[in-house]
């Protein structure tokens, strides 16, 4: 517990010095020029130990925008990936919780902004926000020995359910009729993008990322190295006969040597970003208004179970799931043909 010293500095000034110890705590110390201020200081300090709250006044008083900035430049085991990255730099902004410091983001505060940006933004996004902030904050108070008991009081509940949407033969009929009529450039090129995204089930970052190096036409697959999934975890993608030629006809028109090898196969895309808001924009010249990319791999994993007989593992070994679990939970019911031809 707290003990209180008398103690002569250099200069020969007189002043009080407060130690703390306690089993399983690191060892504090702090100097008061009068012993009532040092034993208010160990008074109220012995109380957040009885009360497992351990001291670091100094870190608590860092802002959320310090926080976030140490997080993200620690080399963490399982890297930040590019999206969580965004989100943090945005919460670190003073109109959201950047100006907040440890100490002053009370549960009241953070319910406060959980409420505001419902109002802007759809539970699941909020949600994501709210995850990302609480894995910095957490880390940063497992890396600096204080308690954070602020998001075991304030939740944020999410609204994240299976998807349902599926993309129809006359959906992707009216999304061709409108490339040929609003597109002026690489209408091929998109009509290849969205074909290849139906056969592979590649996420858009993936989609964008490998490049001809990783295609193996004779082979029929295309390998993309673990810096290009989601997941961080490398995986060989099977081409079925409709993927293969999209490739073959991509090869044809933009691979010209060996030096093409390092360039990416759907280049004309800069980032994931533009080509899901082109095609949200294809979208709607097609009169269709709650489609967005992420449900040609949706698509995609559903035609996968309906038209193969791949098991769970084999097809989650093409999508990039990293649960099972999930396939098998959501998608199952795809096969009514497949699990009636097995009783007696």
């Amino acid at each position: 517990m707290a003990t209180i010293t008398k103690r002569t500095s250099s200069t020969g000034k007189d002043f009080w010095q407060v130690q703390i110890r306690r089993s399983g705590y690191k060892p504090y110390s702090e100097a008061f020029k009068t012993l009532a201020d040092a034993k208010k200081f160990a008074t109220l300090n012995d109380a957040k130990l009885i009360n497992n709250e351990q001291i670091n006044r100094d870190a608590m008083k860092q802002t959320i925008k310090d926080v976030i900035d140490q997080f993200l430049a620690f080399d963490h085991r399982k890297p930040i990936t590019a999206k969580s990255t965004t989100r943090l730099k945005y919460l670190q902004h003073a109109n959201e919780l950047g100006s907040f410091t440890v100490k002053t983001l009370t549960p009241k505060m953070l319910n406060q902004w959980i409420e505001a940006r419902h109002k802007i933004n759809k539970a699941p996004t909020v949600y994501w926000y709210y995850c990302n902030l609480k894995r910095a904050m957490t880390w940063h108070a497992l890396t600096n020995g204080y308690r954070i008991d602020v998001f075991e009081t304030a939740k944020c509940k999410t609204t994240v359910t299976a998807r349902t949407r599926r993309i129809s033969d006359d959906e992707i009929h009216n999304l061709h009729k409108a490339i040929d009529s609003h597109m002026v450039t690489k209408r091929e090129e998109m009509k290849w993008a969205i074909e290849f995204a139906l056969n592979t089930s590649m996420r858009a970052g993936e989609m964008v990322a490998f490049k001809w190096e990783d295609v193996k036409l004779n082979e029929r697959k295309v390998i993309l190295d673990k810096k290009y999934t989601k997941t961080r975890i490398g995986r060989e993608v099977p081409l079925t006969s409709d993927a293969l030629r999209v490739l073959t006809q991509m090869k044809a028109k933009y691979w010209e040597n060996k030096d093409d090898n390092a360039k990416r196969v759907f280049g004309m895309y800069t980032c994931p970003r533009n080509l899901c808001v082109q095609f949200k924009i294809i979208c709607g010249w097609a009169g269709i208004d709650d489609l967005s990319w992420h449900v040609t791999r949706h698509e995609a994993v559903s035609r996968f179970y309906e038209k193969t007989n791949l098991t769970d593992v084999e097809i989650a070994s093409i999508s990039g799931h990293k649960d099972v679990n999930v396939l098998a939970k959501h998608y199952a019911h795809l096969r009514p043909k497949s699990l009636l031809e097995k009783l007696w």
